[in-house]
């Protein structure tokens, strides 16, 4: 999981990072989950009266697996806790579009909160903000099940946990951080923006690099590649510094060995190679010596001979001479002082000149033969000792993992679809219940006016001799009163009952339509993913079968073992290409 932020000036307003937030032509699908972009320019308002720099932290919350909305809550606040924000008023925006990086979900959240406090003017922590980042970012890897991700401040993290008397999660994190190398950021988000400005996507251009880079051989190749994409290698301004620029030169894109993906002491010695492979370590015409073979590098390689220096081209050990200088040129005479002693006069005449020469040419071809012979036998046992510690192996693991990865995280961006909730189903279900409340009031005030009807139709009691010689009404006409009473406040509550059922009719109806389209716009949403989630396991299925077919790919890496797996499907297509032993009606090949 990758969490940033960026700090957005007051001067610049709310309308650059509203245009970000609501484009929809850049994403699959935008979803305001929170707020309003009026929110965002109150904020604004805010810094301004108080004169703050910054008016807007935007956090970019990337998992590397797809999460669903509670754990996103979850996660934003996990975040609002670190660093003194209340989520309530937060704008929450939702992205999904595919992602360059494999190992990314499709779906990311933007969550802006204001700089400012607007009632006492007091502005959001940023002390050790990206160092804080990946702290959150660890810990809601470890919550939810995550891959850990190493980042440059790993030390600073287990540090933090441990003063926050997190010794629990500082303990299961331990064993994965602060061990390999700090990563480094191919482009930031400034470069971003900038390049998009100029109408390059710098994802597509990593991409584009990196690709160049894994096909690349020499340096000449690389730029041949390179240049394949509309891009161009130049010097950039700091001494043993490339950098990736548009073919005019116009347009800086970003350092060559960043977006490569390698450090730069790979990339420079690459550059520096014309006609050999990068990925080996031996290749014709150079000199191997003791110092190299016996290096770190190549532990549990023995040269020939035992311990003793390999023997190399001009090197006169092996012939018992004093001299172990390299000559510059082997057609020139200083071959010769190996074969005989110092002391010995000088042959004269032309004859023994020419048999001098002769002696010369058989010399440095011997020197030559021996040479490729002990460099082809170094080479072998680099390779058995290469084989032996389980390299290949360690590859083809690194492969398996990074498929079985993909697989999971495309079955779950399936099931995640198909599982999504529509959101106005809530709405529906709230109309549905009020119209039937409001319904069950009018049955029963409707059931109530007719009882006390029945009673007002009932006729009156007949007074007695004594109610007409006392002058009093007879019993019961005060109960009359008193249901003409309420007969009447029960019509008003009927008429009214009436009124709020229709309402809630109405209601109910908008809330049927507004969930119908609702739910159509989701069906195409869930489709979409789905048939992203599909296209992965395809690319999966086609990487596993081009990688059985050619098992040496696994060294090449999982990204352009899956370009080939791609590559390998499209010509497949293209040339319908079948059975190879199937054959037509007429006893042939089908292609031909």
């Amino acid at each position: 999981m990758v969490i940033k932020a960026v700090r957005i000036r007051t001067k610049s307003g709310a309308g650059p990072l509203a245009r970000h937030l609501l484009d929809a032509d850049d994403n699959e699908a935008v979803a305001m989950i929170q707020g309003s972009i009026a929110d965002l320019k109150d904020a604004v308002d805010d810094a301004r009266r108080f004169a703050r720099t910054h008016a807007l932290r935007h956090f970019i919350i990337s998992p590397a697996l797809p999460l669903d909305r509670d754990q996103f809550q979850q996660a934003a606040e996990t975040l609002a806790a670190e660093f003194g924000f209340d989520v309530s008023t937060a704008l929450i925006v939702e992205h999904r579009k595919s992602r360059a990086a494999p190992d990314a979900a499709n779906t990311h959240w933007h969550v802006v909160v204001p700089e400012v406090d607007g009632a006492t003017g007091k502005v959001l922590s940023s002390a050790h903000d990206r160092a804080r980042h990946e702290k959150v970012a660890r810990m809601l890897e470890v919550l939810f099940g995550h891959p850990i991700v190493n980042g440059p401040h790993d030390l600073a993290v287990l540090a933090a946990l441990r003063r926050d008397g997190r010794n629990d999660l500082a303990d299961q994190l331990a064993g994965h951080l602060g061990l390999g190398p700090a990563p480094a950021e191919a482009f930031t988000t400034a470069a971003h923006q900038a390049a998009k400005r100029e109408g390059f996507d710098l994802a597509e251009v990593k991409i584009a690099v990196r690709l160049a880079w894994a096909e690349s051989a020499s340096g000449n190749a690389f730029r041949a590649r390179l240049a394949e994409h509309g891009l161009l290698l130049v010097p950039g301004d700091k001494p043993g510094t490339w950098i990736v620029c548009s073919t005019s030169g116009d347009v800086f894109l970003g350092a060559a060995h960043r977006l490569a993906g390698v450090r730069r002491a790979e990339f420079t010695t690459l550059l520096e190679r014309t006609d050999h492979d990068h990925r080996s370590d031996f290749y014709p015409g150079q000199p191997l010596d003791a110092g190299a073979v016996h290096s770190d590098r190549y532990q549990g390689i023995t040269p020939r001979g035992g311990d003793d220096p390999v023997a190399r081209r001009g090197d006169c050990a092996a012939n018992g001479g004093g001299e172990r200088e390299l000559p510059r040129n082997h057609n020139q005479s200083a071959t010769h002082d190996r074969g005989r002693d110092r002391s010995e006069p000088e042959i004269a005449g032309s004859a023994s000149r020419a048999a001098g020469r002769a002696r010369d040419r058989r010399g440095a071809a011997a020197d030559e033969r021996r040479g490729l012979i002990e460099a082809f036998t170094v080479a072998v046992r680099a390779l058995a000792g290469i084989d032996g510690k389980g390299i290949g192996i360690a590859h083809q693991q690194r492969l398996a993992n990074h498929l079985g990865m993909t697989e999971a995280k495309a079955r779950a961006e399936i099931a995640g679809a198909k599982a999504l909730p529509i959101p106005t189903q809530s709405r529906l279900d709230a109309a549905r219940l009020y119209e039937k409340g409001t319904g069950q009031r009018h049955d029963e005030l409707l059931r109530q006016y007719r009882a006390i009807e029945a009673a007002l139709s009932e006729p009156l009691p007949t007074p007695s001799v004594l109610d007409r010689l006392l002058g009093r009404k007879p019993g019961g006409t005060a109960d009359m009163a008193a249901l003409e009473r309420e007969h009447a406040a029960v019509r008003n509550e009927l008429i009214a009952a009436e009124r709020q059922a229709v309402s809630a009719m109405a209601g109910v109806a908008r809330a049927e339509k507004e969930h119908a389209a609702a739910r159509a716009a989701r069906q195409g949403e869930v489709e979409g993913m789905v048939r992203n989630g599909q296209a992965l396991l395809a690319e999966v299925e086609r990487t596993r079968h081009i990688v059985a077919a050619y098992p040496r790919l696994v060294w090449a890496g999982p990204a352009f073992a899956a370009w080939t797996g791609q590559k390998y499907e499209r010509a497949r297509r293209r040339r319908d290409l079948r059975d190879p032993g199937a054959k037509n009606i007429w006893g042939l090949p089908l292609d031909m």
